[in-house]
């Protein structure tokens, strides 16, 4: 798929697409996907769909066969299997990022478990007070170290 094709595609039909699991579908099942999906009415994911179609059609990568009431559409498996592929490269991208930003919240969370720990010799008479925030900051580092572990999970097994 080409680069004017893909900016012209419409985000929420490449979602679509990135849904089908094999090349042939039917005009009904496209508009009932896109009506879930979305929440949209049947006018709308119509109008969706029709529009996506429409571009594709141009570049020859999508066939159309039967009649009005039953068609059913034959997309070209270099267009899906690319569409799919920026849908997993989306998702790694995703939970990259989210990784970062969890591994910074945890980074702060450790300095504050140390900032607490200086304040236990400074301030001796609040020794209850700082081991409660000792203890908040430590459940929150362990929350934190298990998304993170999830995470690289799910990065693994992609």
């Amino acid at each position: 798929m080409n680069q004017t094709l893909n900016m012209k595609l419409n985000n929420k039909f490449i979602r679509i697409l990135s849904k089908i699991e094999q090349p042939n579908i039917g005009r009904n099942d496209l508009i009932k996907m896109a009506k879930i999906e979305f929440s949209l009415s049947i006018e709308q994911a119509a109008g969706l769909i029709n529009r996506g179609i429409f571009l594709l059609k141009k570049h020859d990568l999508v066939y159309a066969e039967g009649g009005s009431k039953a068609r059913n559409y034959i997309f070209s498996l270099k267009l899906l299997k690319q569409i799919q592929g920026e849908h997993f490269v989306n998702s790694n991208e995703y939970l990259d990022a989210e990784k970062s930003l969890l591994e910074e919240e945890l980074s702060i969370t450790r300095y504050e478990f140390d900032a607490y720990d200086e304040m236990r010799k400074v301030f001796p008479h609040k020794l209850i007070q700082i081991k409660d925030l000792q203890e908040l900051a430590t459940l929150r580092m362990h929350k934190l170290n298990g998304k993170i572990r999830a995470i690289n999970k799910m990065i693994a097994g992609l």
